[in-house]
């Protein structure tokens, strides 16, 4: 299961009101990699896809790629805003960040 905060369903709506996408579902897509062990990726859909787990929080559908939900099961999304910018955040309990990272210019090990 995906769980939405109402900071992102808000965000989220207010996303697909502006680009006309009332109705559609959230697409959420998970790949190992990057500095935090996962790169994700956000976008709208009419339909979920054969072979999608499809999940409802905050009032919006969610659809996942079977394949992708044991990489995404149990997290939360948020959208946070700071200083250092606004964007959407996910907290990921199936991800434990690496102690370097060559993409990120810190190195390995």
């Amino acid at each position: 299961m995906i769980e939405l905060t109402e900071a992102a369903a808000d965000e989220i709506r207010s996303a697909m009101k502006s680009n006309d996408a009332d109705g559609k579902g959230l697409r959420i897509r998970a790949v190992p990699g990057g500095c935090a062990g996962m790169q994700y990726g956000l976008g709208f859909e009419d339909e979920p896809a054969a072979g999608d787990e499809t999940f409802e929080s905050q009032g919006l559908r969610i659809f996942i790629a079977k394949a992708e939900l044991p990489l995404l099961d149990g997290s939360k999304v948020d959208f946070v805003e700071s200083a250092m910018g606004k964007g959407f955040a996910i907290d990921n309990p199936n991800v434990t960040p690496a102690s370097g990272c060559s993409s990120c210019g810190t190195g390995c090990g």
